[in-house]
């Protein structure tokens, strides 16, 4: 493979990898956040389903809950700070089973904007597999870095044919 593509490969790589981790970054500091300054109240389950998405092939829980700060009233759809779906449906209806219609859930909401709210500051989606899948964007970046250093290490001492 010719330099120029090499170099091209590196830098394509990297930017999946900085953003692969910027993401990571982004959903830590999002739950640590809300974690950190979000207050908490009660509040009640009124909706609870799966929901197919893109033409059936990807689900995500629907949820709704009802939550009150002082005098007023609010209503909430967030389970996290981050919206995620996916193929396996197995995987939302475990959670919408956490969250039936009618139950008591602790409401994380944000005492400067109380319409703002989430579930659970702790679940931000971080599958296993989604992790597993940026470790090959990170090695191919190494790998294509340490062929390019060994190969200018090697190049650098051979004799010039020319």
């Amino acid at each position: 493979m010719k330099l120029g593509i090499k170099i091209l490969f590196l830098i394509v790589f990297l930017g999946l990898s900085v953003f692969a981790d910027a993401f990571l970054f982004s959903i830590h500091r999002s739950n640590a956040y809300i974690a950190k300054h979000y207050q908490q109240t009660t509040g009640h389950i009124t909706h609870s389903a799966v929901r197919s998405g893109y033409r059936g092939r990807t689900y995500t829980v629907d949820i709704a809950y009802e939550y009150s700060v002082g005098e007023r009233t609010y209503l909430g759809s967030r389970i996290s700070a981050f919206a995620a779906s996916s193929s396996n449906k197995t995987v939302w209806e475990r959670l919408a089973d956490r969250y039936p219609v009618g139950s008591t859930v602790e409401v994380h909401y944000d005492p400067a904007q109380p319409e703002c709210s989430v579930l659970d500051p702790t679940s931000p989606y971080l599958h296993p597999l989604m992790i597993i899948g940026i470790i090959p964007i990170h090695l191919a970046a190494i790998y294509i870095a340490f062929d390019l250093f060994l190969r200018s290490k090697t190049t650098k001492y051979l004799p010039n044919t020319h």
